[in-house]
């Protein structure tokens, strides 16, 4: 799944959308407890079945859901299969998909199961809905074939969201004629989604069921436990850490050769190696595929000799995602104080130089020098 088919799924979410039908919505409002969770409130409810003013916020809430940057905020996650064997993850969600949430039976499971492993310890309502996009057949240039049938793409949507006490803040109350601080005593659904996922993913105009898509609100920490409930698998390298990991990797390899054409040469190149790849938000790095990059981006035969052993100790088996390495659209440059942001297309313009044995960074002024609003160049 792509960027452009993330958003495409994501604009459908509006209402009087004839291409587009949320069937029913599962709910449940759960609060944590020792020494037993409570659910006090747990509906499977149709669609209709919701006032206007309701549905706006549900689709606000599944919105949420698929926002964000696929190997950031969203990540894919493949079912695992042995040859000749199911995956009873897979088996599980696409049995429900199917039910378009009429079995009762089959929701509960899945959702008791997220309860026990999603570790979360404020009260949440967990949200899982029915939904049917019509896809439109398209031609090679990408416009819609007039009289063609839509295709359907029916999946789930879930999201996990924290419920709370809301500071309102001042309100006018007419009995008094007066601003009063409002005491908030009701439970609101937060509209910030923690967690959500999407099965199966939108692919190729069609569905692909070999491939659940996550959510989370905190790159840094993806949910361990809804992850192995969904699919069966470990969270895999977040972006942060695949980018502390990469320069983990440059920093040990290169030592004394780390310079700031370096960076510029691996960032060109990255660029270009993410531009080239069509599915580029999923493309990652083998360890060959690494090594050459690295050598190709200067850095010398001599590092390079120590490649496998620094590799293996500052990335081990995982492979990084292309897009998650280096930041390609910006060179980022900070220093005490200082912070230095560059579009990626006129990064050579920037360049460090020793003067009078200290080190500076030393910026090309054309045209067009304006510092807090005044123009330096007249």
């Amino acid at each position: 799944m792509n960027n452009e088919e993330l958003k495409e799924i994501r604009r459908q979410y509006k209402k009087k959308n004839k291409n587009f039908n949320i069937y029913r919505v599962a709910y449940s409002y759960v609060i944590p407890a020792i020494p037993e969770t409570q659910i006090p409130s747990f509906e499977i409810k149709d669609w209709e079945d919701f006032r206007e003013a309701e549905q706006e916020i549900f689709l606000s809430m599944f919105k949420k859901a698929l926002s964000g940057k696929i190997g950031k905020n969203l990540m894919e996650y493949e079912f695992e299969r042995e040859a000749g064997q199911e995956n009873g993850y897979q088996k599980k969600l696409y049995t429900l998909n199917k039910s378009l949430l009429k079995d009762e039976e089959l929701v509960t499971k899945l959702r008791d199961e997220i309860i026990a492993n999603d570790g979360f310890n404020q009260k949440h309502l967990i949200t899982i809905a029915s939904c049917e996009y019509l896809v439109p057949v398209l031609d090679k240039n990408g416009e819609v074939i007039p009289d063609s049938a839509p295709m359907p793409f029916q999946f789930l949507l879930g999201c996990i969201n924290e419920v709370d006490l809301t500071d309102i803040g001042l309100f006018y109350n007419p009995d008094t004629a007066n601003m009063e601080k409002k005491i908030d005593e009701d439970m609101h659904v937060l509209p910030k989604v923690l967690d959500g996922f999407m099965f199966p993913v939108f692919a190729d105009r069609g569905a692909d069921i070999s491939r659940l898509l996550y959510f989370t609100a905190k790159p840094k920490e993806p949910n361990d436990g809804l992850i192995e409930v969904l699919c069966g698998r470990e969270a895999e390298l977040p972006y942060d850490r695949e980018q502390q990991n990469f320069a983990g990797l440059i920093s040990d390899l290169a030592q004394d050769e780390l310079s700031l054409q370096l960076i510029q040469n691996l960032q060109e190149n990255v660029r270009e190696m993410i531009s080239e790849n069509p599915d580029s938000e999923a493309f990652s790095l083998s360890k060959n595929e690494m090594e050459n990059l690295l050598s190709n981006s200067g850095i010398s035969e001599q590092k390079m000799d120590r490649f496998s052993a620094v590799y293996d100790n500052q990335v081990g088996e995982e492979e990084l995602k292309a897009v998650n390495m280096i930041d390609t659209s910006k060179l980022a440059v900070k220093m005490n104080g200082i912070t230095v942001n560059v579009k990626g297309d006129v990064s050579d313009k920037v360049k460090t130089q020793v003067v009078d044995g200290k080190r500076y960074l030393m910026i090309e002024v054309d045209e067009g020098l304006i510092v807090n609003g005044i123009d330096m160049i007249k």
